[in-house]
């Protein structure tokens, strides 16, 4: 007892000695940092000051996605901690302005909370104290998750996976309830935190009692028992946080089929080569670790790399002598979890789903959900380190070791602290991110002045342009020219929240009424129906973007209130949204008022000239089509060609603009479906233009059940053969509906009056 306090002392000191050696800048102002400003980095720290500051709700938060918001489980807002900061300043003290200096200490201080569990875990082995301090500080220092303090921070808590596996192991020894409990506490905390660091305990458990019903189940242990700990580990705390979450949250169509899969997944080159160690580079030509994500990166360490060469050698020569080769690991809970650990790999490169078998993500939602695969190489790294660690300590201290395996375990052990420190250098330089803006906590400085031209409570949404929106899985506006970043500090300063989204599963529905405030109102809109009351927007203009002509119809008809150095404050009246569609078929009717005469029959062309092809698919009357009784059908998982013909008479460099409709747009991953549009030289038949993309890219108006898609495409030469492809490749199963091609030359106006209804370049309106 008394060197295991040694060893836990020891730990505590080198973690803390580390964490300011390459973290004390940050640690003398913890709340000037932001450890990560790309991608989604300021968006975790957004969501969750925001959610600790001015939500209402410990389940809901409503920063984004005005005016519906979110889901706190599906927001990023790491709700066990800004809950229990919001607990403490509703209840107690108001800490909530020192959110990001708790977050970012929290997320410190986990470095030196995994050392420690991973010391619990060497003690477990009777490793001398002296031996695994130094070891369990480098693997958790070495650890994968310690380069997402400058990627994604809700996953670069450290503790979560050795924490796990140090109760795995007390409870196999002890059979004892608490430990059970202490299982299910751990399941459901780390759900409140995210949901994939709960996806890989789930595997560690699920997979040790599948071992253990297999290899060394007790005679006198009953099955019902093993069902208990089963349910009161894993099962019943997933059920708790999916009741919670369900209970607060009212959304029935998110989406099923996520980005990401097969798009983040770990290979033996991201976790055996030691890709970044400065004594040792792997040549380009062999694997370029530039070509994989962040999150793919799980490398084991030159020490973890040379015990697994040992450790293969050592399986081989036991094989041979036709002894037992599983059992690798001192304590036979380790031994299983190690091999639970390796299946984990296996799943992080992707298989079986990449192996032939896709069918079984395309029938399981639970597997789709997973996103990122290579999140499940982590628990290889701190086992397979953990059991080489642990096969040098015995080979070293076992009476009448040879002298040489003390040599191996001097250098092994430098090599991984040196590693370790090496990892820790590295993100430390790259999470010493500030926001001066957010500094100015005054509002003194120029940025900032126009905060005192907009009082917080008049207002009751920002609108950001350009727009960004991720997390539906259905459409993907990035957000771009540093709008996210101007939008969530002007959220945080007044408490405004934004219509903006970067969140995860947000409501389909939800997103196509936020999304038609920036497309062509051929109806009235919806998104003023959702709002609670008549209280103006604010617009937020960046001052170098070019708006196009609908986001310039609502700043037309908005107020100027204050200009910054980066962008623009307009007031936005909702009476205004919920007349654009009256404001918009007026300028339709003067547009072909001035065209020409819109009595005649049939399609007109402005000027009488420009190319033009419409095709209505009118000879396909089995399908209900989107102005008769004719569509365009097709199937998933199959390529089909619209349409294919020669672009008569068209020259080279003219710019043609490619229109249709689609049926059921709100339909999960309908709006995913590929586009390819080919061109070709009609001599040669060389390809002079070739598109590919999705058709949520290209999103113009919105109509009942139906949405308009309209890309350009540039011809090269005179004359060219055209060919017009989509295929939906996310749905397993499925018919999608076309209806209504049209292609016109651009700056040539089509139209058509006949009746009520006005067709103007593919648009449909009511004009009387």
């Amino acid at each position: 007892m008394k060197n295991r306090v040694f060893g836990i002392l020891l730990v505590i000191s080198l973690s803390a000695f580390m964490l300011v050696l390459f973290f004390g800048e940050i640690l003398k102002s913890p709340g000037n940092y932001y450890f990560d400003l790309n991608e989604q980095g300021l968006t975790h720290y957004y969501s969750a000051v925001y959610h600790a500051k001015f939500d209402k709700q410990a389940f809901r938060c409503d920063a984004m996605n005005y005016p519906f918001g979110e889901s706190i489980a599906f927001s990023g807002s790491q709700p066990l901690l800004t809950n229990s900061i919001k607990f403490i300043s509703n209840h107690i003290i108001d800490i909530s302005d020192y959110s990001v200096a708790i977050i970012n200490l929290a997320i410190l201080f986990s470095v030196m909370l995994g050392a420690f569990f991973i010391y619990l875990i060497f003690s477990e082995f009777s490793i001398r104290w002296w031996f695994a301090s130094p070891a369990s500080v480098g693997i958790a220092m070495l650890s994968p998750q310690v380069s997402l303090m400058a990627g994604n921070i809700t996953l670069s808590w450290i503790f979560w996976i050795p924490l796990t596996i140090f109760l795995v192991i007390r409870f196999d020894r002890t059979r004892k309830i608490p430990h059970t409990l202490l299982l299910g506490l751990v399941t459901y905390c780390s759900a409140m935190m995210h949901l994939s660091i709960t996806a890989i305990i789930g595997f560690l458990l699920l997979g040790y009692w599948f071992f253990r019903f297999i290899w060394y189940r007790k005679a006198k242990t009953f099955w019902y028992r093993d069902a208990f700990h089963i349910f009161f580990q894993f099962i019943l705390p997933v059920m708790i946080f999916q009741f919670t979450t369900l209970v607060n949250d009212d959304v029935t169509d998110r989406t099923s089929w996520p980005h990401g899969l097969y798009e983040n997944l770990s290979n033996p080159f991201s976790v055996f080569l030691p890709g970044n160690a400065s004594w040792f580079h792997v040549p380009q030509w062999l694997f370029d670790f530039s070509q994989i994500s962040q999150e793919s990166h799980a490398r084991i360490g030159t020490t973890a790399l040379f015990g697994l060469f040992f450790g293969l050698a050592w399986i081989i020569r036991r094989k041979i002598k036709k002894e037992p080769i599983l059992k690798i690991a001192p304590l036979s809970s380790l031994n299983v979890l190690f091999w639970v650990s390796t299946l984990s790999l296996l799943f992080s490169f992707g298989l079986p789903m990449i192996a032939g078998m896709k069918w079984l993500a395309d029938c399981t939602e639970p597997l789709r959900q997973l996103r990122i695969l290579s999140r499940f190489a982590w628990p290889f790294f701190y086992l397979l380190n953990m059991v080489v660690v642990a096969a040098l300590a015995h080979r070293v201290f076992y009476p009448g070791a040879k002298q040489i395996w003390k040599v191996f375990a001097g250098v092994a052990l430098v090599l991984l602290f040196a590693e370790g420190m090496g990892n820790l250098k590295n993100v430390s330089v790259l999470v010493k991110n500030r926001i001066p803006a957010l500094e100015d906590h005054e509002n003194q400085t120029v940025d900032n002045q126009w905060i005192h031209y907009v009082k917080s409570e008049n207002y009751q949404a920002i609108i950001p342009l350009p727009y960004f929106h991720v997390g539906s899985e259905n459409i993907w506006v990035e957000a771009t020219h540093g709008v996210k970043e101007a939008t969530m500090i002007a959220s945080l300063k007044t408490g405004i929240p934004t219509t903006g989204v970067d969140l995860n599963r947000t409501s389909i529905s939800q997103t196509f009424h936020n999304y038609a405030l920036f497309t062509e109102p051929l109806e009235r809109l919806e998104f003023p129906d959702f709002l609670p009351d008549e209280r103006p927007l604010l617009l937020l203009v960046l001052n170098e973007y070019i708006p196009n002509e609908q986001e310039l119809r609502l700043i037309r008809h908005s107020e100027p209130i204050t200009k910054t150095p980066d962008f623009m404050i307009y007031e936005l009246p909702v009476t205004l949204i919920r007349r654009l569609n009256l404001i918009y078929k007026d300028e339709m009717m003067a547009k072909t008022q001035t065209a020409g005469n819109t009595e005649g029959p049939g399609w007109q062309l402005s000027g009488n000239e420009g190319f033009f092809i419409y095709e209505p698919f009118g000879k396909t009357a089995e399908k209900s089509g989107f102005f008769d009784a004719g569509a365009f059908s097709f199937q998933a998982r199959q390529w089909t060609t619209v349409w294919h013909d020669t672009l008569k008479n068209v020259p080279g460099g003219t710019t043609l603009l490619v229109s249709f409709w689609i049926k059921n747009y709100r339909n999960d991953g309908f709006m995913r479906t590929n586009i390819e549009f080919c061109n070709m030289n009609p001599e040669n038949h060389e390809t002079t233009f070739f598109l590919y993309s999705d058709f949520f890219r290209y999103i113009i108006a919105f109509r009942g059940d139906w949405v308009l898609v309209e890309f350009p495409v540039v011809t090269k030469t005179t004359n060219e053969i055209a060919k017009f492809s989509v295929m939906n490749n996310i749905l397993p199963k499925g018919e999608f509906i076309i209806d209504e091609l049209m292609i016109r030359e651009e700056g040539s106006d089509v139209f058509w009056r006949e009746g009520r209804w006005l067709w103007y370049n593919n648009r449909r309106v009511v004009v009387r």
